[in-house]
């Protein structure tokens, strides 16, 4: 009777040929040792080096070459643990015989030996990395987790980093390769998330930041939740705005620090919304701030702060701060400013440095030199003055009344006889009061016209200004030759135009005009407490509405010029 084969019985699987390939042949023994060369770390390469400094750079030109051509491919159809061994041979068939091959089937080289690693660690190891035929366990259950959940495609943002999260931490654990994980998964998160309509970059994630993952991701024995970094990384890299952030920050200490700073050998990221970070402010750049925490850097936009906070801010400062839950940077182009009222210190150090006020000194230390023979004599009283202006009005009568009260007069007098220095310290005491008395007027008013011009400056700083509306927008980003249209066809939005352009006028100072003017993002940005990429947009719009302005004027005059030809 004829057999019918595999009626009954499905074929053998993979591993299954493997394990009978390797226990009814040739009677090798598979070792974890046998993936490197004989007293070697250098793992066995097709390039054939043992020097492992040679081959690691040898890998890593031909895995970015590699890199660079799987971004390219189109999207497979189906996401599981075969596309994920696909990914791995991709990026290493020019480097290692098993790329592709999972760690816990028995890998037999052309060198005759036999590797297998179905384990990493001892059995006294805390660390729970998947064993032997729990490998491909896992990876089956990743397989059904993508498939139920149609490749984690048609969710928010949110839900994708949620998911997305888990599933990376897990996958983490199985550690399926016996190198070249960390690579393979982010090109498989990559075109995962592509498919389901996010982006992932991982460019922004330093290598201190991706050890630390790797390293909180694998469960230790006992573990409940071990996502956590790996969901705020996730969150870092698939929101636009956090990844903009990161990446011009990264960019910037690179090309600034190049000779004394290491960016990857920080951990850098971006704050979570509404938790609370401490820390010391210790680097910038244009556009962020970042502050160290005991484990962290965490990166800062300026705008997220208050243009007096920003201004406040000195390298070293300890600072506490709250992230912010929302934060919709598109509504303001010029923030509030909530300016201190001056300190005692601060006008005292205006007055004494004011241009009349050193004037005045001058003639007192002149007349003081004439009086007393030392024109510092009336040092102390001054500084007194400045603290308290009603001893003045003491040490100008004073003078006055009994001048050699506050010292001998410059000279001497015999008798009658009296030197020149006497006679001329005689005629000049009279003239030093008055010149008391007008030095403290001249404080006075000093002081009063600081105080005004500080409640001006409030005042001037206090107003925000909003992004322009949809309708002045549409005038900014219209075509040249559109301008006159518009802004004569709507009388409400000529008005609205000019308002918004006087708001902008009125809100910045003249330094402030000047670098804008200028184009100057870093000095307009420093002034006003802001990011130097929102003074660029300020610069931007301004000069536009600026030029809209202009033009419009001009096609007004000529219209009334023709006018009055014609009449």
């Amino acid at each position: 009777m004829k057999k019918t084969l595999n009626k009954h019985f499905p074929p053998p699987t993979l591993q299954e040929l493997n394990t009978l390939y390797f226990n009814k042949t040739e009677k090798l023994e598979a070792l974890p040792d046998n993936y490197t060369y004989s007293n070697s770390n250098t793992l066995k390469n097709k390039y054939g080096i043992k020097d492992f400094i040679r081959f690691v750079q040898k890998c890593e030109h031909d895995v970015a070459e590699a890199v660079v051509n799987l971004r390219q491919e189109a999207l497979p159809k189906k996401f599981d643990s075969s596309y994920l061994k696909y990914l791995h041979k991709r990026l290493f068939e020019n480097t290692f015989e098993w790329a592709g091959h999972t760690r816990d089937l028995p890998f037999k080289f052309e060198d005759g030996t036999v590797a297998v690693m179905r384990k990493i660690g001892s059995s006294s190891s805390i660390v729970s990395l998947a064993v032997g035929d729990k490998i491909k366990e896992c990876l089956e259950k990743i397989d059904r987790t993508l498939s139920k959940k149609n490749n984690l495609q048609g969710l928010s943002r949110e839900e994708f980093v949620n998911d997305a999260g888990e599933i990376f931490a897990f996958l983490t654990n199985v550690y399926p390769f016996r190198e070249g994980n960390g690579l393979t998964q982010q090109i498989f998160f990559e075109k995962l998330a592509e498919a389901a309509g996010h982006k992932l970059d991982f460019s922004v994630a330093t290598k201190e930041r991706m050890t630390r993952i790797y390293s909180d991701a694998i469960m230790l024995k006992g573990d409940v939740d071990n996502t956590t970094t790996v969901k705020h990384l996730f969150e870092d890299i698939s929101n636009p705005e956090k990844v903009r952030i990161l990446k011009e920050f990264i960019n910037y200490r690179i090309r600034v620090d190049v000779d004394s700073c290491n960016i990857n050998d920080q951990i850098i990221v971006a704050p979570n919304e509404g938790d609370t970070y401490t820390g010391t402010y210790e680097a910038d750049s244009p556009n962020s701030i970042m502050i160290k925490t005991m484990d962290s850097c965490v990166i800062c936009h300026k705008d997220y702060l208050t243009p007096e906070q920003l201004k406040a801010l000195k390298f070293g400062d300890k600072i506490t701060f709250i992230a912010p839950i929302t934060k919709n940077l598109d509504k303001i182009l010029i923030p509030a400013e909530k300016l201190a009222p001056l300190t005692e210190k601060k006008i005292i150090e205006t007055i004494i440095n004011n241009i009349y006020i050193l004037k005045n000194r001058e003639e007192i230390e002149h007349l003081s030199k004439l009086v007393y023979g030392n024109s510092k004599i009336l040092d102390q009283n001054l500084h007194l003055i400045h603290k308290n202006p009603e001893t003045s009005k003491q040490l100008a009568e004073q003078i006055e009344n009994s001048p050699q009260s506050i010292s001998k007069f410059a000279g001497f007098k015999i008798w009658i006889i009296k030197s020149p220095k006497r006679k001329i310290a005689e005629k000049n005491f009279s003239k030093l009061s008055q010149a008391i008395e007008k030095y403290v007027d001249t404080i006075e008013s000093t002081k009063n016209r600081i105080l005004k011009e500080h409640q001006v400056e409030q005042r001037r700083v206090k107003q925000a200004i909003e992004m322009p509306s949809e309708a002045v927008l549409n005038i900014l980003n219209s075509p040249k030759d559109k301008w006159n249209k518009y802004l004569e066809s709507s009388p409400l939005l000529r008005e609205e135009f000019n308002n918004f352009m006087s708001k902008i006028v009125l809100r910045l100072s003249t330094s402030e005009h000047k670098a804008l003017n200028d184009a100057d993002y870093k000095t307009l940005a420093e002034s006003i407490g802001i990011s130097e990429n929102r003074a660029r947009i300020i610069t931007e719009i301004f000069n536009k509405a600026k030029e809209i302005c202009i033009e419009f004027r001009a096609f007004q005059i000529n219209k009334l010029k023709i006018m009055m030809i014609e009449n």
